[in-house]
C-alpha cells in the first residue's frame, strides 16, 4: 500500500470516527433538548398533547448516518490534500499554524444558510405560541412537525 492511501484512509478513518461519535452524541443531546423543553413548557403552563416522547431507532440511525456522511464528505478535501504530499510536510503546515482563508462566497452562502436556518425556527415558534395562546387545539404531528 502506497503511503498516498495509507494517508487518505488515515484522515477518512478519523473522519468516520470522529462522526460516529459527534453524531451519537448529538442524538443525545436532541433527546435530552426535547425533554427539557417538554419540561419548559410545562412549566409555563402551555398545554401540550399527552402524549410522551417518542425516539424511533430509524431516527437515530437516520441521524447518525446523515452526521457521519457529512463528515466524511467534509474530509474527502483535506484528505486528498494529505495524500499528495509527504507526511512531514503536512505535518509541519499543521504544526506551524497554516491559516486558511474563507472566501467571500463560502461566507455569504454560510451565512444566508444560518440566518434561514434561524428565521424559520423564529417563525415555527412564534406560530405554535400564537396557536397555543388562542386556544386552537393543535394536533400532535403538527407539534411534532414545528
Amino acid at each position: 500500500m502506497t503511503e498516498e492511501l495509507m494517508s487518505l484512509r488515515a484522515v477518512l478513518a478519523e473522519a468516520l470516527i470522529v462522526g460516529t461519535v459527534g453524531s451519537a452524541a448529538g442524538v443525545g443531546v436532541g433527546v435530552a433538548t426535547a425533554v427539557g423543553l417538554r419540561a419548559l413548557l410545562r412549566l409555563v403552563e402551555l398545554p401540550l398533547p399527552s402524549t410522551r416522547l417518542v425516539v424511533e431507532p430509524r431516527t437515530a440511525i437516520i441521524g447518525i448516518a446523515v452526521g457521519v456522511g457529512v463528515t466524511v464528505i467534509a474530509a474527502l478535501g483535506p484528505a486528498l490534500r494529505a495524500a499528495h504530499r509527504p507526511p512531514v510536510d503536512a505535518l509541519r503546515a499543521a504544526s506551524a499554524g497554516a491559516r486558511t482563508t474563507i472566501s467571500t462566497p463560502r461566507l455569504i452562502a454560510g451565512s444566508l444558510v444560518i440566518g434561514i436556518a434561524a428565521s424559520t425556527l423564529i417563525g415555527a415558534v412564534a406560530v405554535a405560541i400564537a396557536l397555543v395562546s388562542s386556544g386552537t387545539r393543535v394536533p400532535s404531528s403538527t407539534v411534532g412537525a414545528m
